[in-house]
């Protein structure tokens, strides 16, 4: 069951013996630190998102992963983001849903949903795990988009960028362009 709370978060819970779709979630972190660009102009704090490169997959992604039983999708959402970049983060907002498909290695194919939250980092120290995540990095959006491996984060990610560069509802910085 999915209820949506009065500010639009959500709150579903990971227990479903009848629903064979993977829960999943992660975020979008943004830099919270204004830089100056080029043009001397200081950019939007979203400039910069966290990618990860995970080893046993030789991907690039978002930091996400499955829920936990019980957990809400906020918490596996801060605590994937927190296990794979070192960084505790709070929420600002949802922002996407993705639903895919793949293959398990045992050729079974599999559904996925990923609920991906808008993210500021509060703590933590930015480092990667070793064993999941071999790299974690500050990335321009640009960058990230031509670094990540699979066509739903870039969707994601293209998604919250284009409303950042219109003053849409993304929740971060000022709503001023953000400079790509």
């Amino acid at each position: 069951m999915t209820r949506s709370r009065p500010n639009g978060t959500f709150n579903r819970m990971t227990s479903y013996p009848n629903d064979p779709q993977i829960l999943a979630a992660g975020g979008i972190v943004v830099d919270p630190i204004p830089r100056t660009g080029e043009s001397g102009a200081v950019p939007r704090p979203s400039d910069r998102v966290v990618v990860v490169h995970r080893p046993k997959h030789a991907d690039w992604s978002l930091p996400k992963g499955k829920s936990d039983a019980g957990e809400t999708l906020q918490q596996t959402a801060l605590r994937e983001v927190l296990e794979e970049t070192g960084l505790r983060c709070r929420i600002i907002r949802e922002i996407a849903e993705n639903n895919y498909q793949y293959r398990a290695n045992h050729g079974e194919i599999k559904s996925k949903r990923v609920h991906y939250f808008l993210m500021e980092p509060v703590g933590g120290t930015m480092i990667a795990d070793g064993g999941e995540v071999d790299r974690v990095e500050w990335m321009e959006i640009s960058q990230a988009m031509q670094i990540l491996t699979y066509d739903g984060d870039k969707r994601v990610l293209a998604g919250f960028a284009e409303r950042a560069s219109t003053g849409g509802p993304t929740g971060a910085g000022t709503g001023a362009p953000t400079g790509e």
